[in-house]
């Protein structure tokens, strides 16, 4: 397999991360609110989030790499998608 298929399947494995991580902090109720959605607003809202938390993981990431802070990625992916979920409120 050539290198830019597994860059792929690495980013894609980690962005179904990244949804599977927030998707398990969502509230019931703002769940709720996106399947009443029309389907292609409910995948604009889905992208828009995806983008925040991946953005959000990788800023922090970086942050704490120059700065010798030691994390947990998984730990540190789930706080930072309660933290853009909790926004949608």
């Amino acid at each position: 397999m050539s290198k830019v298929s597994n860059d792929n399947n690495d980013f894609a494995s980690h962005m179904n991360l990244v949804r599977k991580t927030w998707v398990s902090v969502l509230p019931e109720n703002v769940a709720n609110m996106f399947k009443a959605m029309p389907k292609e607003s409910r995948y604009d809202h889905y992208r828009k989030i995806d983008n925040d938390v991946n953005t959000l993981y990788i800023e922090t990431l970086r942050f704490n790499r120059e700065h010798n802070i030691k994390t947990k990625p998984a730990e540190l992916l789930e706080f930072i998608s309660t933290t853009v979920v909790s926004e949608l409120k």
